[in-house]
């Protein structure tokens, strides 16, 4: 049986092609092969293939592509922010719960969505769908919901008897609330709806938008069926994260100060402590660089070794739906 050049899912032009082998040896599970010098599929590559771009983000040439025909196109790779900028955007990033009333455009919501798109998932299954809440009587609505879930619960009376008197501890009055749902039967559904939420949450920061992690909600939507319907999901999806969010209607003006962190060190002969701005190791005293000069130094030869590379589009497995109003 003659083994074909291409895919149903990897398109490779054999012309573009300079038989570097990266792309050979960068894929997790191993489906390309050099054949006659140049990079091909294995035989049944279309059922081991991820599907993740690696092959096609670490090839200069731009000689991949996916899809059926090969219409999935890749983009260039953008700038990457040094670590000064990346920690001033975490560091600066505060769970809001006091919100303005102005709603947040949806072109900002769309976009960030597709950047949180790009948030590793297990298995690369890109699984995760969102649920926006962009109305505020809506997410008043699911509050109320969430409210009526907790009256037998005597833990939740203070939650409760405030709700009762107008004021909304569930999702306090934001604006704009946004979930994702995940299939339940997959091991690390939970774990790819936090990090694709957490993904969303510095996004919505660099955009002046603030949020706070939905906890009543995630803790009885599960067991509601009342919230289940709300949601319009069906039997084998859960909801597993979610967040509330909108313009902040405080100004933060500092830095809180963080506990001291701890790591074990990799070889397993003694802790790193951190301190205001040095690593020490516990076990000999020595200083280590800081982790800005660390950073820094692994930013600026990552930007050296990925200048020009491709990265793929937005995927369009993940799919932003809106709760019907």
């Amino acid at each position: 049986m003659q083994v074909p050049v291409e895919s149903n899912m990897l398109h490779i032009d054999r012309e573009s092609c300079r038989g570097d082998a990266l792309c050979v040896n960068i894929c997790p599970v191993s489906c390309l092969r050099m054949r006659d010098g140049k990079a091909a599929p294995v035989p049944l590559a279309d059922r081991i293939c991820l599907g993740c771009g690696q092959c096609m983000a670490v090839c200069p040439e731009h000689a991949i592509s996916s899809g059926e025909s090969g219409e999935e196109q890749i983009s260039p790779l953008p700038a990457i922010p040094d670590f000064a900028a990346c920690s001033a955007l975490i560091r600066s990033r505060r769970s809001v719960r006091h919100y303005k009333k102005t709603p947040i455009p949806r072109e900002i919501l769309s976009a960030a969505l597709d950047t949180a798109c790009y948030a590793p998932t297990g298995k690369n299954r890109q699984d995760v769908k969102w649920i926006i809440l962009d109305n505020a009587s809506r997410v008043r609505e699911l509050s109320a919901m969430v409210i009526n879930a907790m009256r037998s619960m005597p833990h939740m009376a203070r939650l409760v008897a405030a709700f009762d008197k107008g004021e909304d501890p569930v999702l306090r009055n934001a604006p704009c609330a946004i979930f994702a749902h995940a299939a339940s039967a997959y091991a690390l559904c939970r774990t790819d709806c936090a990090l694709a939420v957490g993904y969303l949450d510095l996004v919505l920061h660099s955009q002046g938008i603030g949020s706070c992690w939905a906890g009543f909600v995630l803790g009885v939507a599960s067991s509601s069926p009342e919230i289940r319907k709300f949601f319009k999901l069906d039997d084998n999806r859960a909801i597993h994260a979610g967040i509330m969010c909108g313009y902040p209607a405080v100004h933060y003006r500092s830095v809180p100060p963080r506990k001291n962190r701890i790591f074990s060190g990799c070889n397993g002969q003694g802790d790193y402590l951190s301190g205001q701005a040095r690593h020490t190791h516990s076990s000999c005293g020595q200083r280590l660089p800081s982790a800005e000069h660390r950073v820094g130094s692994l930013a600026a030869e990552i930007r050296v070794r990925t200048k020009g590379l491709p990265r793929r589009a937005v995927s369009s497995s993940y799919a932003c739906s809106r709760a019907s109003r």
